[in-house]
C-alpha cells in the first residue's frame, strides 16, 4: 500500500510548483497546482484515515467528503476547494483554457495560493503523524 506520506509530500512539492508559477507569472497554472495540491492533500488523509487508496476522482469537494473531512471544515475551506474544481481540466482540455485564464489574476491567485496552503497545514494537522 502506498504511505500517505509519499502522497502528503507530492502535495507539498505541488504547492512549492504553484509558488513559483505566481512569480513566473503562469497563472492559470498556479490555480491548476493548488488544485493538485489540496487533490493529493486530501488523498494522503484518506489513505491515513481509511488505510486504503484513495477513490480515483478530482473533484475536491467529494473527495473531502469521502474522507469525512467536509463536516469539519469551515465554509471558507469548503469555498476554495469549489473555487478550484474547475482548474483540474486545464492539463486535459486546452480549449477551456482560455475561459480559465479569463478569471486568473495575480491577486486572485495569490488568495488562493495563501488559501491552498492554509488548508494543507490544516488537513495535515489533522493528520497528526
Amino acid at each position: 500500500m502506498t504511505n500517505f506520506r509519499k502522497w502528503f509530500d507530492r502535495a507539498k512539492y505541488d504547492l512549492g510548483t504553484a509558488k513559483d508559477m505566481l512569480k513566473m507569472g503562469r497563472l492559470l497554472y498556479v490555480m491548476f497546482m493548488c488544485q493538485q495540491t489540496l487533490e493529493k492533500g486530501l488523498k494522503a488523509y484518506y489513505l491515513f484515515y481509511k488505510k486504503e487508496i484513495p477513490p480515483y476522482i478530482h473533484n475536491l469537494v467529494k473527495l473531502s467528503d469521502c474522507c469525512e473531512l467536509k463536516s469539519s471544515m469551515t465554509r471558507e475551506q469548503i469555498e476554495i476547494l469549489e473555487r478550484l474544481n474547475p482548474f483540474y481540466i486545464t492539463a486535459r482540455y486546452p480549449e477551456d483554457h482560455y475561459d480559465l485564464e479569463k478569471i486568473c489574476s495575480t491577486s486572485s491567485c495569490q488568495e488562493v495560493l495563501t488559501k491552498t496552503e492554509e488548508l494543507l497545514t490544516w488537513i495535515e494537522a489533522k493528520m497528526k503523524y
